[in-house]
């Protein structure tokens, strides 16, 4: 997964619900295993899309969804 450093509250994450610590685990169903492929699976989606996040915060998994920009 990828751990969020940071998120600017005015961020598409930020409004999505998204917060510093969450780790990211996955990406429309596929699993994100590293930075490279949360960059390549945001790309292959494409801006102006929606994507379902899953992502780990403390200890339990819920998936958020986000507009890609």
């Amino acid at each position: 997964g990828v751990t969020v450093l940071d998120v600017p509250a005015a961020s598409q994450a930020g409004k999505a619900g998204i917060t510093a610590g969450d780790v990211i685990l996955g990406f429309n169903n596929h699993a994100v295993k590293d930075t490279q492929d949360l960059m390549r699976l945001s790309r292959e989606a494409g801006s102006g899309s929606r994507a379902n996040i899953t992502i780990l915060r403390y200890q339990q998994t819920s998936t958020v969804s986000i507009a890609l920009e």
